[in-house]
């Protein structure tokens, strides 16, 4: 093991934090979006279990970085707020891609709102979660970056 004052330890820490917020994530939304769909679940459930599959493993390689900024102090709310934001948009449109549907008109503007709200208190939350985290362990994680 490496001695105090080592950077390793902190980035082991970053990520066993990052993967464990995204298997707790993914089981959660997974467990959501079974209970609230019909039974039994329909034949395209699978589409919806590998996007959220693939957000968490984006939302794990971004919250590395994330803590990483918060560990050094940097502000990190507002671009936490606009990735979210972005993401939501992005969702909304692939969602509408990859299902087929035309959601053109109200129905669209409704869907790119709802879907980017829902990114942007998604994004509040994990910001908050992680701002937590390095409060709670920024004594014993911070000694390890310095």
């Amino acid at each position: 093991m490496k001695p105090i004052g080592q950077v390793e330890p902190s980035k082991r820490r970053t990520v066993v934090i990052s993967g464990a917020e995204s298997v707790v994530c993914f089981l959660g939304w997974v467990v959501v979006f079974a209970l609230g769909s019909d039974r039994p679940v329909p034949p395209g459930f699978w589409k919806l279990v590998v996007l959220v599959g693939v957000l968490l493993v984006v939302q794990f390689l971004y919250v590395r970085r994330l803590l990483a900024d918060m560990l050094l102090a940097q502000p990190t709310f507002r671009r936490n707020e606009v990735m979210f934001a972005v993401a939501g948009v992005s969702l909304a449109v692939l969602t509408g891609w990859w299902w087929h549907t035309d959601f053109t008109g109200m129905a669209g503007v409704i869907w790119l709102v709802v879907v980017a709200v829902v990114g942007l208190v998604y994004g509040t939350v994990l910001w908050t979660v992680n701002r937590t985290f390095v409060r709670v362990f920024c004594g014993r994680i911070r000694a390890n970056v310095r």
